[in-house]
């Protein structure tokens, strides 16, 4: 049997979103009226949030693999 070579992928890597559309997708989370008394601090944590998205942060805590992964 041949080996299996797939073709070359395209369109998988979806466009950066705009800060008003990840704004939009962050704060749907927090629609129950009892954040609305922390409208501020869930502005400031989506600041931080879109900060880090745009940076490409996305694991902050990370440590090498021991020994046995070598």
């Amino acid at each position: 049997m041949g080996l299996f070579r797939p073709g070359v992928r395209k369109g998988q890597v979806p466009e950066k979103l705009s800060r008003d559309e990840f704004r939009r997708r962050y704060m749907v989370q927090f629609g129950d009226p009892r954040f609305d008394g922390e409208r501020d601090a869930l502005v400031r944590l989506e600041q931080i949030a879109y900060t880090n998205f745009t940076e490409g942060r996305k694991a902050p805590f990370t440590e090498k693999a021991g020994a046995e992964f070598s």
